[in-house]
């Protein structure tokens, strides 16, 4: 009789020779270790065989049991940081995890490393601190790394790319006093290309300015230093367009090279005028194109062809099937800058209609098909991210009004300000802030109606212990009230507390919210188009906060608050 071939159910760790070997020997490890005492040579072995293993998980794409097998072997060799490294590539690198990313690459780089070159750790904890928009420790890392690998500092090194770009035979960094001419790179390292990036951002624009053009001369092909040019760029000059005609000219020889002619082209697409008519429009058309025929997949710069389709300037502007396709799913999974596209698109091609407060219909079909949906929708989340940064906003409706507004400025996976509009058009208002010097405390305005406060709550965060060694987890450890230190002030009288809330959209367009009048500025529409701005000082109501009028919270109050608070993404 012939044997039965179960074939792997999806989803189902299917064990290897190897894994069944390696659980017999941490079963066995265990055994030895509660018994007596494990060689540490020998958990050393088990956990990089582990870690070889889980290597060979990745590569065919089986992220489970790898995350399996990676955790277990730290926790057998917890001195050892390649298993957190690798855990950190695991996630996903979105706001929700960058906080547990963060953790696993600073932990891994304080460990000791096995196979994995400490230049990977460095990168990859650079670009996210980047990415969370604290540049100036990126630059601070990476001139550390630089200093103890290189003898000098990352400051020194792109100094020396730039002054490389006078000479008639290019140096790389540090070996001017060896007379090694340069390798004929096209492209940054990585290292060096994020600590430009860093400083960039941290340094005077015009000092920046220099150098980024002086690193773009010395490497006119790289493509991602093309990129990080364009987005700095508020203009849309010859130079940037005959560099295009150059890279476009030449099919790219690799995905990757495609990738980053792409991603040149979505931070060039920003500069070019919002007019559809003449030059300026096809050019947007025909870059627009390229993108997606290079294998983009933002959506957002296929929005102004689908807007108001047969209008004069919208007729020979035609996108794939498979294009639309990325901005209704983007339309579905509420992605607000389409819509603020949309409205700028409208307004610099059809002015007349620019201030209906319910929109300025027809849409197009695909918009009008989305927002046909949102109005049938009882709620609904619209979220705002700053591409390429984790940074979001969210705006979330119900029954057509805006009810709530996020701001994770961070992109930490925590919003450090909330605002709730329980009353609409009424002008009820609570505003939740961690924005303060003290990232351990969270304020809370009340408004009877805004601008009018009618209570205020400084809440005191304190956070749970940290493990050590193997009983470190991945997570940062919750957080919640502390009763006695957090204080409640509630003034005999409402007292104006005006921040400047207001609606606001790009080019000028302004509406005060909560309004004082009849209107009503929280609608679908301008809540669509429109973005939450204010001003907030962190001073405000200090001394009334540490007066005799205010008082200690409950023990019942503070855990009511801090399920509040955790409810609506402000805590841990």
């Amino acid at each position: 009789m012939k044997p039965v071939i179960v074939p792997p159910v999806p989803g189902r760790i299917v064990p290897s020779r190897f894994v069944l070997v390696a659980s017999l020997a941490l079963l066995w490890g265990g055994m030895v270790h509660q018994a007596i005492s494990a060689s540490p040579l020998l958990e050393e072995g088990i956990a990089r065989d582990l870690v070889a293993e889980a290597r060979i998980r990745l590569e065919q794409d089986d992220a489970e049991t790898a995350g399996f097998l990676l955790r277990r072997a730290y926790g057998i060799a917890p001195h050892q940081g390649d298993s957190l490294f690798l855990l950190a590539g695991i996630l996903p690198r979105d706001r929700s995890h960058a906080v547990v990313r963060e953790r696993l690459l600073r932990r891994a780089g304080n460990l000791s490393l096995d196979e994995t070159d400490p230049a990977l750790v460095v990168g990859d904890l650079a670009q996210l601190l980047i990415e969370t928009g604290r540049p100036a420790r990126a630059r601070e890392l990476l001139e550390e790394f630089h200093r103890q690998d290189r003898n000098g500092g990352a400051l020194e090194a792109a100094l020396a790319l730039a002054r490389a770009a006078d000479s008639g035979i290019p140096r790389l960094p540090g070996s001017e006093d060896q007379g090694v001419e340069h390798s004929g790179l096209e492209e940054m390292t990585r290292l060096d290309y994020l600590f430009l990036q860093a400083l960039l951002e941290t340094e005077p624009f015009g000092a920046s300015s220099a150098l980024i053009q002086r690193f773009r001369s010395r490497y006119p092909r790289d493509r991602a230093l093309a990129a990080l040019d364009f987005r700095r760029s508020h203009r849309v000059g010859l130079g940037p367009l005959e560099w295009f005609e150059a890279a476009l000219a030449e099919p790219p020889g690799s995905s990757r090279e495609a990738s980053l002619l792409a991603g040149a082209i979505a931070s060039f697409l920003p500069r070019v005028p919002w007019g559809l008519q003449g030059e300026a429009g096809h050019l947007r058309y025909d870059l627009a194109r390229w993108y997606y025929h290079l294998g983009g997949e933002d959506p957002l710069f296929a929005v102004p062809f689908l807007a108001l389709p047969g209008g004069g300037w919208a007729e020979n502007h035609t996108l794939s099937g498979q294009t639309i396709a990325l901005v209704e799913e983007a339309l579905q999974q509420g992605d607000k800058r389409l819509w603020e596209a949309l409205s700028r698109t409208l307004r610099e091609n059809t002015p007349e209609e620019r201030f209906w407060d319910e929109g300025p219909f027809p849409l197009g079909e695909v918009f009008d098909t989305a927002w046909q949906n949102l109005s049938r929708e009882r709620s609904a989340r619209l979220v705002l991210q700053d591409k390429p940064r984790l940074t979001v906003e969210e705006y979330h409706f119900e029954e057509g009004r805006l009810v709530a507004w996020k701001r994770d400025r961070k992109g930490n996976g925590l919003f450090e300000e909330v605002l709730l509009f329980p009353g609409g058009h009424q002008g009820r208002a609570i505003l939740f802030s961690r924005a303060g010097s003290r990232d351990q405390e969270v304020l809370a305005v009340h408004y009877s109606r805004y601008p009018l406060v009618s209570r205020v709550v400084r809440y005191d965060l304190v956070q749970g212990e940290e493990g050590q060694g193997a009983l470190w987890r991945e997570s940062p450890p919750a957080e919640e009230i502390r009763s006695r230190s957090s204080l409640l002030w509630v003034p005999a009288g409402p007292v104006p507390y005006d921040i400047e809330l207001r609606l606001e959209e790009k080019e000028g367009f302004v509406r005060a919210l909560p309004t004082r009048r009849e209107e009503e500025p929280l609608s679908l529409w301008n809540g669509l188009v429109g973005r939450i701005r204010f001003s907030l000082g962190s001073d405000r109501f200090l001394r009334q906060l540490a007066s005799d009028d205010a008082r200690s919270l409950t023990a019942a109050q503070a855990r009511e608050a801090t399920a509040e608070l955790r409810e609506l993404g402000v805590i841990r």
